[in-house]
């Protein structure tokens, strides 16, 4: 048994490509990054039609720019029988403005091309949703149906241009720590999914914010423990909190961002389990110094922190990740 997760270098968004079975190998892609990703996601459709397999599942978590807009043009321009489903909360986007700068005025659009080419489009998912796929269970944690709703009305009360404090270390940053969770209707109404297969558990958490994963995680799966987790919203600081990492129980983390993160989300994480490893598809803290020697001294010389810039992580069954 094998699972391969490719961390597609997608830009600021996000895509993941999923691969795994024993003989018969399934394909889940989510998200397909934003529109300068369009060639990305086309060689990823490519190199599954020359291993003459199929895109069993395409997840798009949420309506976002950055999640959806890879996609458009190769359903656009290709038959799409390669792609069986598509996962979307993408209904109801009449109430869109014209004039609004997020992603939801484009969504409708997409609805129509995935219905016209005739793939199966699954639509609301919402917690609770289970699909089984070449012996791989996929759990929804998140949305609950009413910020799917909520949607539809987009408010965007909330300012994405965060700010980074990479000039305090980790272990000041995790005393002074204050979690304010994002309000952002789209990000709140992210699919965020845990992946099992065989004896492995792992949490795709899609934008999601961390009271509502909790609240998934704690309905059903309290007892369970990840083996890797795919942080929420590229490292945001407004999306991940202390008690997330620690439900989690994961010591294994992705984050897919071409940028720096913020600073307060690695110092949770690695304040929050006995060791870390975060694979990145950017190296985007070696370019911005990003650690200090504080940091350097009590978390990386000691092996506490290990962050690695690997898109692609490949499971075996005897690995204990």
């Amino acid at each position: 048994m094998s699972i391969e997760i490719k961390i597609e270098k997608a830009f600021n968004g996000d895509c993941i490509w999923l691969r795994y079975g024993r003989i018969e190998k399934a394909n889940i892609i989510i998200d397909s990054g934003p529109g300068i990703f369009e060639r990305g996601f086309k060689q990823i459709i490519d190199e599954i039609n020359k291993k003459n397999e199929e895109v069993n599942l395409l997840i798009l978590t949420h309506v976002d720019n950055d999640h959806i807009l890879g996609c458009k043009d190769y359903i656009i321009k290709n038959n799409c029988q390669i792609i069986k489903k598509i996962w979307l909360n993408g209904e109801g986007v009449s109430a869109y403005g014209a004039n609004q700068l997020l992603s939801p005025k484009n969504v409708k659009k997409l609805v129509e091309l995935i219905k016209e080419k005739g793939i199966d489009l699954i639509t609301p998912i919402c917690e609770g949703h289970e699909d089984m796929i070449n012996g791989g269970k996929l759990k929804v944690i998140t949305p609950k149906k009413e910020n799917v709703l909520e949607v539809a009305k987009l408010v965007d009360k909330f300012n994405l241009n965060s700010s980074n404090s990479i000039t305090k270390d980790l272990e000041t940053l995790y005393l002074e720590d204050k979690y304010e969770e994002e309000d952002t209707p789209t990000n709140k109404a992210s699919i965020s999914f845990i992946f099992q297969y065989e004896n492995k558990k792992i949490a795709f958490l899609g934008d999601s914010v961390a009271t509502d994963v909790i609240e998934g995680l704690n309905k059903y799966f309290s007892e369970c423990k990840m083996n890797l987790v795919k942080i929420a919203h590229h490292g945001s600081k407004h999306n991940t909190n202390c008690e997330l990492v620690k439900k989690l129980g994961a010591t294994k983390f992705i984050i897919s961002k071409n940028k720096k993160v913020d600073k307060e989300t690695i110092s949770r994480i690695v304040n929050s389990c006995e060791k870390a490893e975060i694979y990145c598809n950017y190296n985007w803290w070696r370019s911005t110094n990003y650690f200090n020697e504080q940091d350097k001294e009590k978390y990386i010389d000691t092996g506490r922190l290990v962050i690695d810039e690997r898109n692609l992580i490949v499971i075996s069954n005897e690995e204990n990740i």
